[in-house]
């Protein structure tokens, strides 16, 4: 992300994961004091390091600024802690523990800051919930001084989670993960940016690489083998860079991995429609139709912790499964799959509840869209609900 700063003195108040910012706050209070966005400290240059791992990253960047003015400047910068820009996440109103060694998929944490070699305090800051504008309301901010000319350095490291498997779309047997680094907080320094290089790499030691990205927006500027680099020059961040990668470069690669992790956790359902659907991806159906069926039947069940044959209550799947099955269900999956394995009879049982689970989830679409609370993509999901269903009627 990029640094942000705000011009002392000023009440802060938001963060996310983007490039330091000049004053950052609850920019409604700008309407009570004009003038306390305008600074005369200018950004030279920004290097940023994106380390890519499994399930999170790491993010080293540098920036160096300059004091333009001919007057003393005090001012607070801002580094918001959002880990994805508020338009394409939700606000999880973050709570961060004094050492923010640890985070959440909505925030960054394990945030460092120096400022010309020396680390500073940063103070968490928000901004006020009822601001209904699209600024990040969470940041950590700290106070500098420039005299006229001068120049200072400021660094910055953290962590943020790439895992999150209820929001990230669309869902993939492959574990997909995703990274945002947020330059458009960087709009606030006097002038243009004059440059920036954000370099993407693999953290050593990973069964992952540079293959395992799907796309990135914008493009990079160049590739090699070991890194990907993205270079502007003076310039107006109107963009952000983000970058999706997955954890299993194809089925054939996932299958292997995600057997050893139900070694550890044979009853983990995440891991358990992972592997069904890689399997069925490869054609192994015979293998993947149960565990469709163990999953469809997993709510069916009286169970209770810490495993699904338990006695004592329903064996619910986590929210995370349930997304992902939820216009095209267990049954479906399972009843496809059985089809596909030459098992009519178990094939015919599944396609039974699942002609009624589509049945049900159409009727409810179709009342939504006629009664006008339809979403934008309502129509085409129920045309795929009604294609998974004509699907269905012709198992026999």
């Amino acid at each position: 992300m990029t640094l942000k700063l705000l011009i002392v003195p000023v009440l802060l108040s938001g963060l996310c994961i983007p490039d330091i910012a000049p004053n950052p706050r609850n920019r409604s209070a700008l309407d009570l004091a004009p003038g306390l966005d305008q600074t005369a400290i200018a950004m030279r240059a920004e290097v940023v390091e994106l380390l890519l791992h499994e399930d999170h990253a790491e993010v080293r960047a540098v920036f160096d600024l300059e004091h333009t003015g001919t007057e003393p400047e005090s001012l607070e910068v801002g580094f918001p802690t959002e880990a994805k820009p508020l338009e394409r996440g939700i606000d999880q109103g973050l709570d961060y523990t004094d050492t923010f060694d640890s985070g959440g998929g909505g925030s960054i944490y394990r945030f460092t800051a120096e400022v010309d070699g020396v680390a500073v305090k940063a103070e968490r800051k928000k901004v006020q919930k009822d601001d209904p504008r699209k600024v990040h309301r969470h940041w950590v901010c700290w106070q500098m001084e420039f005299a006229p000319g001068q120049k200072r350095r400021v660094a910055v490291s953290y962590e943020v989670e790439t895992k999150d498997a209820m929001y990230l779309k669309p869902h993939s047997p492959l574990q997909p993960r995703e990274l945002f680094y947020v330059l458009k907080t960087g709009r606030g320094w006097k002038d243009v940016i004059g440059s920036a290089r954000i370099v993407l790499r693999i953290a050593p030691g990973l069964d992952l690489d540079l293959g395992h990205i799907e796309e990135t927006s914008p493009p990079p500027t160049s590739k090699t083998d070991d890194a990907w680099e993205w270079l502007f020059e003076n310039f107006e961040p109107d963009e952000d860079i983000r970058v999706r990668y997955r954890v299993h470069r194809d089925a054939a690669h996932a299958v292997p991995r995600i057997r050893a992790e139900l070694r550890k956790q044979p009853d983990d359902p995440v891991l358990l429609l992972d592997l069904a659907e890689n399997l069925a991806v490869l054609d192994e159906h015979a293998e993947a139709a149960p565990l469709f069926a163990r999953i469809a039947d997993w709510g069916t069940r009286r169970t209770g912790a810490p495993g699904p044959d338990a006695p004592g209550r329903y064996w619910k799947l986590p929210k995370t499964v349930f997304t992902r099955i939820y216009y095209r269900p267990a049954t479906f999956l399972a009843a496809s799959s059985y089809t596909a394995a030459g098992q009519p009879e178990l094939a015919r049982t599944y396609r039974d509840r699942a002609l009624k689970t589509l049945a049900d989830r159409i009727d409810s679409l179709r009342r939504s869209i006629d009664g006008g609370h339809g979403r934008s993509g309502d129509q085409k999901m129920l045309a795929q609900l009604i294609a998974y269903r004509d699907q269905l009627r012709a198992i026999e």
